[in-house]
């Protein structure tokens, strides 16, 4: 019995040692990384290439996930967590946080659609890869998923030190599931 009381008061030791150095890390190497494809993907000859638009925005929006996901965590090694205390930072964080993370499960199917419809026999599937089309499908893209991710400012809660989907169990399994679907298993078809 000593023993599994022993390591459960040592994850969280452990948990917090590997978020303070693993996080910063991986924080900054992302935001290199994302800066640098930014630089890539803004170089005249690729912004008028439809594909590399939707890599331009996936970028973006890795680079948003990136500070507003690891951020917070790393605030709250030394200080108050925000999302407990304040109930709007709650809310606000946690939506714009899923939307980010639905936003680049989406965007690179749809560059993978974007290369199949320029290799197609079919002028008319060809027309689909344009810059113009790009935009507004990434428009389209945005708008669906901050609709869809909008059940997050309505239930999310705070109770206790948690944040989230706690006593409405139709919406926590509507949340498990449109993740599961519409993050995981729709864009790995597509592509």
């Amino acid at each position: 019995m000593s023993s599994s009381s022993s390591l459960i008061n040592t994850l969280p030791i452990v948990q917090r040692t590997l978020t303070l150095y693993i996080y910063p890390i991986w924080l900054i190497f992302g935001i290199i990384g994302c800066l640098l494809n930014l630089i890539v993907f803004s170089r005249p000859q690729l912004r008028t290439t439809s594909c590399c638009i939707y890599f331009f925005a996936a970028s973006i929006d890795h680079l948003m996930t990136l500070i507003i996901g690891i951020g917070p965590v790393l605030y709250t090694l030394n200080n108050p967590d925000p999302q407990i205390q304040s109930l709007l930072f709650c809310k606000l964080r946690g939506y714009i946080f899923q939307i980010c993370l639905m936003l680049s499960r989406w965007f690179v199917p749809f560059a993978c659609i974007d290369r199949f419809a320029l290799t197609s026999d079919k002028i008319t599937l060809r027309n689909f890869s344009k810059p113009k089309i790009a935009y507004r499908i990434i428009i389209i893209i945005i708008i669906f998923w901050s609709i869809v991710c909008s059940h997050r400012l309505i239930f999310y809660e705070i109770k206790g030190s948690q944040c989230g989907i706690i006593n409405n169990m139709a919406a926590a399994l509507y949340h498990s599931l449109y993740v599961i679907i519409g993050g995981g298993i729709f864009p790995a078809v597509i592509m």
